[in-house]
């Protein structure tokens, strides 16, 4: 995310976290495991509160996710982690 001036030119870089995506409760079928998970954007601050200068607007350029981890838990303790590492979109 950056702050962007009235000219359109980025005035300041923005960096975020960490941020947790939502815990999915999967009911095994079969003995197999299947489920999608997702994590969007943090919530866009307002620009007075992040940018140096107030009258800028924050735009998302890039979204860059450092040290993804995926943890399987059954009753609460991790039977399985597999690190994706830095994942960008």
């Amino acid at each position: 995310m950056a702050c962007i001036d009235s000219g359109g030119a980025i005035s300041e870089l923005l960096a975020f976290g960490p941020v947790q995506g939502q815990t999915t409760f999967v009911q095994p079928r079969n003995g197999n495991v299947a489920a999608i998970v997702t994590i969007g954007p943090p919530a866009l601050p307002s620009a007075s509160d992040v940018c140096l200068n107030t009258s800028d607007t924050i735009e998302v350029i890039k979204i860059t996710y450092d040290n993804v981890v995926l943890h399987i838990q059954q009753n609460g303790v991790d039977i399985l982690t597999f690190n994706f590492g830095n994942v960008d979109t």
